[in-house]
């Protein structure tokens, strides 16, 4: 069960399962994919090991430019239109914000999942059957808030997924992820989990996200800055 975050130095630590682990590990894997499918991908430097950046060519330039416009398109996955919902019902004027705002938005949405494995298990791959728990997730103060926008996204993905648009679809997902962990026992766990591993996934997500906000607001003034 994901434990309530806890202060270790300048850290907020939380303990989680190895199932609930790899549940967020895989989630965020999956979410980082699905932004990428549809815009700029490219986060990082192209300099190459051992010599000195090389300067960006004209196909380089070109190449860049297409990613961009790509990126500031209406997306054609329904899940990332909920992380990309239209600014306005006037569809010019949506455009032209998203145009303005969607490709840097993207990559603000993709570097805090790229922190977040970072942030799990010291970076290292988590593997269901050779990792052993419980697993650290360690949080930053000032990375904090964008986690915790980075869960309302994956739940966001989750929940296109699953079809929840309503606070009943909700309590549907909690009561049959109660269901499926009270009548498995640990040894079951790990088969059990891919029956309803979105499921499970958005729970996890809610608790951790909850336990983080919560402790969040634990933190004396300023802590954030």
């Amino acid at each position: 069960m994901v434990t309530p975050f806890l202060e270790d130095g300048a850290l907020l630590v939380s303990y989680l399962s190895v199932t609930e682990a790899f549940l967020l590990q895989n989630t965020i894997e999956a979410t980082l994919y699905l932004l990428e499918s549809e815009g700029p991908a490219d986060r990082g430097s192209s300099r190459p090991a051992g010599g000195l950046e090389e300067p960006p060519s004209i196909a380089d330039h070109l190449t860049a430019a297409l990613a961009e416009r790509d990126g500031a398109r209406r997306p054609a996955d329904p899940a990332l239109i909920r992380m990309f919902p239209d600014a306005c019902a006037d569809q010019a004027v949506a455009a032209e914000f998203r145009a303005m705002t969607q490709p840097e938005l993207r990559r603000t949405k993709a570097d805090r999942l790229d922190r977040m494995l970072v942030s799990l298990n010291g970076g290292n791959q988590v593997d269901q059957k050779l990792t052993t728990g419980p697993v650290a997730f360690e949080v930053s103060a000032g990375e904090a808030q964008g986690f915790a926008a980075a869960m309302t996204d994956m739940r966001l993905v989750i929940a296109e997924h699953l079809g929840v648009s309503a606070d009943s679809d909700v309590e549907a997902v909690y009561e049959r992820v109660q269901a499926v962990v009270e009548a498995s026992t640990q040894d079951e766990a790990y088969e059990v989990m891919w029956l309803d591993a979105e499921r499970l996934a958005f729970v996890v997500l809610a608790n951790l996200q909850g336990n983080l906000i919560e402790a969040l607001w634990d933190l004396p003034h300023g802590a954030l800055n």
